[in-house]
């Protein structure tokens, strides 16, 4: 016991030797894992702090990266006790919470040191500036009560940086909640001391969020029945329980989720787009139904019959870049006579101005049969699945603007390699290994930039129990990637899909969209496009109801003639007024005649699923939901006879005032943006960062998506 205690103690003061060093020290990891954190405070009385509901205001950018996704990066700056705090793994309770979130967190602390000594050149640069954040957390008990120290580390700061700063009181230390005389100095107003009203008034002064931890952990210690030792390592600092307390008080004020303690979780939509095409929003339903729509089959745009194309031309990707709509596909042609392939495959090009009329540009670039007049961009490598995408990630080098993923061909079928170019027509590969090499790969494998989790994501094909499937994979590079994953469907039959077709949406990058490719072998390798979502890019939401059917067309009703294409546009309505609406592109007549064709079809905008009801009525409330902004904006259709209304309530269901659904206008119409209204007006600023469920009053109608903004 006596060895075991000095060992302890030799360890706590290597790690304070480590921390009170004339440099500081900066720590980029996670010392304990989620599930690690978890067992501890399962052993805890439970934490229960509300933080104040206007905290956020002051936190625009930690709140934005939270609710719309991507990479939060959080410096925490002080002595020890910050140590503790980050120790906490606070950013994994985030992270769980918000999974489109990634948080980066680095902690620069000193032993006993405070923004006195910070404050010295280049120590704010070293320590904070460096690491370009878009949070600063201050804190910790060593601050010597010098508000003027922590106002230059601040000024310092917002010189070079825009980023949220966060004040925090210390805890721990030497100070014991349960004194009575202390505890007052703590909670009640009229005794604070100096140091904690002038740091509140600090904050306010700067712009930055208060957090007094000091109070709401003394006021834990003091209501959970434990002494105050069981949180501590040592006299001044928590152990692993004692960090519990200050990284789940800080995860509660950070985080858009936490509202008041006796309403139910509400969730931060901030001014993002949220599409009906799963129940994410909806707690209740009566009457009304989540309603799949099929797209509208519209002309051929292209019949693929040049000698260099031919019957087996296939996995086209569209997309549109400025004002110009490129497409790619492959050329290849089948003699089913012989079963053999007419010529190698290649890859072809063509483009629009409106994606609906298409031309082959004569590029002059790869020969076939001798000319090099065609629109041939590439042969060989690559050549059987080719699929291009415009990197969107603001780090891009303008020489690899446009990237691509293929298969390897012969010993490199099942490789997939990266291409990339300047300009989408001059392509070649970026290295000469592969960059994935745990796949089939025998599809049309896609990739793009994750603008919300700032990350390239792919999508490509492999074998399940021999099922074709679907795995996923990530990377910050394009070059390093992830161990791959298979994709989940629960509640889905197990059915071969032969391609995914998975994107971001436009409007909503936060949801993914995947129109799959259902493929029947034992029914003449028939197939037909199906449409699926998913909120992390990993368990999908899929219909099991066919959204592109053969229907009457009998081009479509043979062997892999029904694909539905990669890539949504928009393109102009043909009806006169209507404004824009979605394009997407399928295949038929694969394997016969002498090329295939390219159809169109189109969605209105945001409406691939509705929550529909019928004339006699129907209605549904929201979850609580926290918005930014001042209106509310519908995409709805109606019935001639048809209406919308919307309430606004509070976290328990009853009506704001001037907000019920006798104050609400009567909606009807068809519009893709209709500002909602009440007889008081539609300015909704109050109500904004507060708590508040929506209900919707249908007859006869669908609603495709909300906004506020």
């Amino acid at each position: 016991m006596i060895l075991k205690t000095k060992v302890m103690f030799l360890t706590i003061l290597c790690i304070a030797t480590q921390i009170i060093a004339d440099d500081g020290i900066i720590i980029r990891t996670n010392l304990r894992t989620l599930e690690q954190i978890e067992r501890t405070y399962s052993e805890m009385p439970p934490i229960r702090y509300t933080p104040p509901a206007d905290r956020l205001h002051r936190l625009p950018k930690t709140r934005q990266r939270l609710t719309e996704g991507g990479t939060l990066r959080v410096v925490m700056l002080g002595d020890s006790i910050v140590n503790d705090t980050s120790r906490s793994c606070w950013n994994l309770l985030l992270e769980r919470d918000h999974p489109n979130c990634k948080i980066e967190k680095i902690t620069s602390v000193r032993g006993s040191t405070g923004c006195w000594w910070y404050k010295e050149p280049g120590r704010v640069q070293k320590y904070v500036l460096d690491h370009k954040p878009q949070l600063v957390i201050i804190g910790g008990i060593s601050q010597r009560e010098d508000i003027d120290s922590i106002r230059e580390v601040i000024r310092q700061i917002r010189s070079s940086c825009k980023a949220d700063i966060l004040l925090m009181t210390g805890a721990f230390g030497q100070v014991k909640p349960s004194e009575e005389s202390l505890w007052k100095k703590i909670s009640d107003p009229n005794h604070f001391s100096n140091y904690r009203k002038g740091l509140e008034k600090l904050a306010s002064e700067v712009g930055a969020a208060f957090l007094d931890m000091e109070a709401a952990w003394a006021k834990y210690i003091r209501r959970c029945g434990r002494d105050l030792e069981w949180f501590k390592r040592d006299p001044i600092h928590a152990n692993e329980r004692g960090e519990q307390i200050l990284g789940r008080i800080l995860a509660k004020y950070i985080s858009p989720l936490t509202v008041d303690a006796n309403s139910p979780r509400a969730l931060d939509i901030g001014c993002r787009l949220e599409l009906f095409i799963d129940d994410f929003l909806i707690e209740q339903m009566k009457d009304v139904n989540l309603t799949l729509h099929r797209p509208v089959c519209r002309e051929v745009v292209i019949v693929h019959d040049k000698p260099w194309e031919g019957n087996t031309c296939g996995y086209h990707t569209v997309f549109k870049d400025g004002d110009l709509y490129r497409m790619y596909y492959r050329g290849w042609s089948h003699d089913n006579k012989t079963q053999k392939q007419l010529h190698k495959a290649m890859v072809c090009y063509a483009q629009s101005n409106d994606g609906i009329h298409w031309k082959r540009p004569v590029l002059g670039l790869v020969e076939f049969n001798g000319s090099k007049d065609n629109n041939i961009i590439l042969k060989g490598i690559g050549s059987h699945n080719f699929t291009p995408f415009k990197d969107t990630n603001p780090n891009c080098a303008a020489y690899k603007k446009y990237k691509a993923v293929a298969r390897g061909e012969d010993e490199g079928r099942q490789q997939l390699f990266a291409f990339q170019s300047a300009d989408g027509i001059h392509w070649r590969l970026m290295q000469s290994e592969p960059i994935i090499t745990e796949g089939a790969f025998d599809s049309q494998n896609l990739t793009f930039w994750d603008s919300v989790r700032n990350e390239y994501r792919c999508y490509f094909r492999d074998f399940r129990a021999g099922v074709r499937d679907i795995k996923t994979s990530t990377s910050k590079d394009f070059i390093h990637w992830t161990k791959p994953v298979w994709l989940r469907y629960p509640g889905a039959p197990k059915e071969h899909l032969y391609t995914n077709q998975i994107q971001p949406y436009y409007r909503a990058p936060h949801i993914f969209i995947g129109m799959p490719t259902r493929y029947i072998p034992e029914r003449g390798s028939l197939t037909e496009g199906l449409l699926m979502t998913s909120r992390d890019g990993k368990t999908f939401h899929r219909w099991t109801e066919a959204i592109v059917r053969p229907g009457r067309n009998r081009d479509k009703w043979n062997n892999r003639s029904n694909y539905i294409w990669l890539g949504m546009v928009e393109t102009e309505s043909s009806l006169p007024g209507a404004g824009k609406e979605l394009s997407l592109y399928s295949n038929e007549r694969y394997y016969n005649g002498p090329g295939t064709k390219t159809r169109r079809y189109t969605y209105r905008i945001d409406g691939f699923v509705s929550v529909r009801a019928p004339l006699s009525g129907g209605e549904f409330v929201t979850k609580p939901l926290v918005f930014a902004g001042s209106e509310l904006v519908i995409n709805f259709s109606t019935s001639a006879a048809g209406s919308v209304r919307v309430e606004i309530q509070d976290t328990q269901g009853h009506p704001l005032k001037g907000f019920a659904i006798t104050d609400s206008a009567e909606i009807y119409g068809d519009e893709i943006e209709h500002r909602v209204k009440w007889k008081a007006g539609s300015d909704l600023s109050k109500l904004a960062g507060k708590p508040v469920r929506l209900r919707f009053a249908l007859r006869d109608a669908d609603l495709y998506s909300i906004r506020f903004r």
